[in-house]
């Protein structure tokens, strides 16, 4: 990572070791001087000294401000050097931190965020700092001239003892609403909601806050919360660039009888939220790849089924969390699945002697000639699974329409209790992730009414953002009834675009 402030840079190496460069004037450097660097020959590269955050600390995230630095550390902890003054750098006092010897290291103090709470994402303003906790509130602290702590007032915040921790309360965003980031500018804030709105506050000059006019907001009573509009950003339009996880490990493949073993690795980064699903492709021209829906998962394995022997194919993977999906791999190596070989083993005949014994008594030969009985068994054939096309959803809805309903009523009275219930939404074309998410929502709404209708089904619900739709079905062989066998179902050329594809399956 990297972040720039007035006149002076900093890194977050992958080793969690942070370098800053430029002007040093007030510390900001976080080397215990005032010294500049990068502005004369041999101060950079293995000369540039990596910032003491403390024995054994770490960074996981950078932000930097006008004229101070601020880093989540390993421990999740917020800690800030540079300029003091407003009490941008949380400390309760309005020192400078940084340009003296003694100051860094152990010496460091953690911004008190509240009790047994921790930050997940921050920003360095120009006289303020924001963060997100890890209960999805925002505090900031700093200069809070025209309201851009949103405190409703101008006070300034963490320049006096006690004026942060529990006694610093949470940014009143609106009813029940929570935060996804944050992001400090010179004079105000803005934050991106759970709902993916956009709502900012403090000056309002040039429109920066886009609310249609010049005002100020957030220096006042009654200016927050729910008084507090959100951006327009167009209509159906939302904020989806956040947090998303890195990208995984190349998968590898082995071939099997119509499918293809996939092993790969973790990202090194989850995004700062656990990994939720790896979106499994393939294709087999680099160009057309299609979505194997294997459910959801977080396991860095998995079994595409359903691919045709002596094809060549490549596969790709993409690391997913609950805010958005990852950089998609580079594709594995070509795999071919084949046919099991089939061994033929010829045995030599028997040869058997007969020895004939004369015998003492001669018995009249008796015939019995017994009828043949012939038993034929017929197996009854596997259910066939069933499929189910649901009519579009309106634009953005994720609550069923009385026709569906009476769509997914008719085919819940095809279903038994054992049968497994497979649930797609398409997406369609669009904005990927926010199409995405609702296409998941749909599908879990579907889902979820069927499990109603008929307990005791197993359900699974998949996105699909374009190319084929595969879906595993298990039945039973006629020939060996009491065995499993995972057959392919697969779906083509279907324009699932606001709809959901619903498919049953034997249990």
């Amino acid at each position: 990572a990297i972040a720039a402030g007035d006149a002076h840079s900093c890194v977050l190496l992958s080793s969690g070791a942070v370098q800053c460069w430029g002007a040093g004037g007030n510390g900001r450097l976080g080397s215990g001087n005032e010294n500049s660097r990068g502005d004369e020959a041999g101060e950079m590269g293995a000369s540039l000294p990596n910032v003491d955050l403390g024995a054994g600390r770490t960074a996981k995230a950078i932000s930097v401000g006008a004229a101070h630095t601020c880093v989540i550390r390993d421990l999740n902890d917020v800690v800030c050097w540079g300029v003091g003054a407003t009490g941008r750098l949380g400390t309760g006092v309005e020192d400078d931190i940084g340009d003296g010897a003694g100051e860094m290291g152990a010496a460091l103090t953690a911004v008190p965020l509240g009790s047994g709470r921790t930050a997940v994402a921050m920003s360095a303003g120009a006289t303020h700092t924001c963060a997100v906790l890890d209960n999805n509130t925002v505090k900031c602290w700093g200069g809070g001239a025209n309201g851009r702590l949103g405190t409703g007032n101008q006070n300034d915040r963490g320049d006096q003892p006690d004026e942060l921790g529990d006694n610093l309360a949470a940014i009143n965003l609106a009813a029940s609403r929570t935060a996804r980031a944050v992001v400090a500018g010179v004079a105000h804030t803005c934050v991106v909601l759970d709902t993916w709105a956009l709502k900012c506050f403090g000056l309002g000059s040039s429109g920066r806050l886009g609310s249609g006019s010049t005002s100020t907001l957030g220096d006042g009573a009654n200016e927050m919360g729910d008084n507090l509009t959100s951006v327009h950003l167009g209509t159906d339009r939302r904020v989806m660039s956040l947090t998303e996880p890195g990208r995984a490990g190349a998968p590898t493949g082995t071939a099997g009888d119509g499918s293809v073993a996939l092993t790969w690795a973790a990202p090194a980064s989850d995004g700062g939220s656990a990994i939720t699903d790896y979106v499994v492709e393939y294709s087999t021209d680099d160009t057309t790849w299609s979505t194997f829906v294997d459910g959801t998962s977080a396991l860095t394995s998995a079994t595409v089924t359903g691919l045709a022997n002596a094809t060549t194919y490549r596969f790709r993977v993409t690391a997913r969390n609950d805010v958005a999906d990852g950089v998609v791999t580079t594709a594995s190596a070509t795999v071919t699945p084949a046919a099991p070989t089939t061994t033929t083993t010829t045995l030599a005949p028997t040869t058997t002697t007969t020895i004939t014994a004369t015998p003492t008594t001669t018995l009249a030969p008796t015939t019995t000639t017994l009828a043949p009985t012939t038993t034929t068994t017929t197996l009854a054939p596997p259910p066939a699974a069933r499929s189910l096309v649901l009519r579009p959803f309106a634009p953005l809805a994720t609550t069923l329409s009385s026709t569906q309903r009476r769509q997914v009523a008719a085919f819940a009275a095809t279903l038994t209790a054992n049968d497994n219930i497979t649930c797609v939404g398409g997406a369609g074309s669009g904005p990927v992730r926010l199409l995405r998410d609702l296409a998941r929502s749909r599908a879990n709404a579907v889902c979820a009414l069927l499990a109603r209708r008929v307990p005791g089904v197993r359900t699974v619900v998949g996105v699909a953002v374009s190319g084929k739709v595969q879906v595993a079905e298990r039945v039973s062989t006629p020939a060996e009834a009491v065995s499993q066998q995972v057959l392919p179902a697969l779906v083509v050329n279907r324009d699932l675009s606001r709809r959901v594809l619903v498919v049953a399956q034997p249990g």
